[in-house]
């Protein structure tokens, strides 16, 4: 009889701590901010923009795994688009994008209220894109690169179904002859889809 009763704890823990029956909600939204290249990359690019969407399945009460799908926009700085039209000898319009599709890591530190820090990891492909439109022609290049994200947010539960906060992130591509950095800010809405 106490062999059956330990048994039948011992099913039940399992249970319990396997994600099919330990998940919770999935949690789908969208996000939208502002990306700022840094390094080299920002000898080269200025202040942009970036929104999308973004996904996470609650593993359990503190881990989620999902993807994030986004489109980056940024600046130019000023210098190079100056030195390439120099270099060319004719004015030049230059633009600058990327596409990242990462899936992503989230673990939410334990608190008491209605917010909810959490610490993210995202590993993926970036797909980056440089456009040169002059007099004398255009070009554009396009590559796609592994890459990963790494960083901070929060979300603030307006109700079981509903969510919103901020995020921040480091992003690092792994570019042709050194990595292309830039950081991310923005805002996030989620919605919880399921139980």
């Amino acid at each position: 009889m106490k062999s059956r009763i330990l048994a039948a704890a011992v099913c039940s823990l399992a249970l319990a701590a396997s994600p099919s029956f330990a998940s919770g909600p999935t949690w789908i939204g969208a996000n939208l901010g502002l990306n700022m290249a840094t390094g080299d990359f920002g000898d080269v690019a200025s202040t942009g923009f970036f929104g999308g969407a973004t996904g996470t399945m609650m593993v359990n009460e503190q881990f989620g795994i999902g993807g994030d799908i986004n489109f980056h926009s940024f600046g130019v700085a000023d210098e190079f688009e100056e030195d390439l039209a120099a270099g060319l000898g004719t004015s030049v319009d230059v633009s600058l994008s990327a596409i990242q599709i990462t899936p992503h890591g989230k673990f939410f530190f334990s608190t008491s209220g209605d917010f909810k820090p959490y610490g993210k990891l995202g590993i993926g492909f970036y797909n980056t894109k440089a456009k040169i439109e002059s007099s004398a022609g255009s070009s554009d290049d396009s590559e796609t690169n592994l890459g990963f994200n790494l960083g901070v947010g929060g979300l603030f539960k307006a109700s079981d179904k509903m969510a919103y906060g901020v995020e921040l992130l480091y992003h690092s591509i792994m570019t042709e002859d050194e990595s292309s950095n830039l950081f991310t800010i923005g805002g996030v809405l989620q919605f919880g889809v399921g139980d």
